[in-house]
């Protein structure tokens, strides 16, 4: 029986000094198309904004300027197991981004737009 009191003391030093740990994170961030639908009505960049809100980054053109708006999508998966005093660590990250781009010419109107959609993790 004393080698069954040993075995159990060991197991459960095992388990005080080890570890495992599995994470997974989403950060999702996108252009819904109730934003896209109020872009088809805006004509100018301050319509843009009223209706759409600031961009991330503004661009000049040669003949005008463009908003630049973006939306990430990411997903992190880690693991670390540890024992005693080793470690190993492993993750995996995905990011992808969306774009929407309004042109505007010299006089602030509208002159186009383009979307870039990322897929989502779940498309691949």
């Amino acid at each position: 029986m004393p080698w069954r009191c040993a075995l159990t003391l060991a197991i459960a030093a095992l388990a005080l000094t080890s570890g495992c740990t599995i994470r997974r994170e989403w950060d999702i961030d996108t252009i819904d198309p109730e934003r896209l639908a109020l872009l088809s009505e805006a004509n100018t960049k301050a319509e843009v904004l009223e209706k759409v809100g600031p961009p991330n980054s503004v661009g000049i053109q040669l003949d005008g300027s463009v908003f630049v708006y973006r939306a990430r999508i990411e997903e992190i998966e880690d693991l670390n197991l540890s024992a005693f005093q080793a470690s190993f660590d492993y993750q995996v990250t995905d990011r992808r981004t969306a774009r929407l781009l309004v042109l505007f010419d010299k006089q602030g109107r509208k002159t186009g737009q383009g979307f870039d959609q990322a897929l989502t993790p779940e498309d691949d």
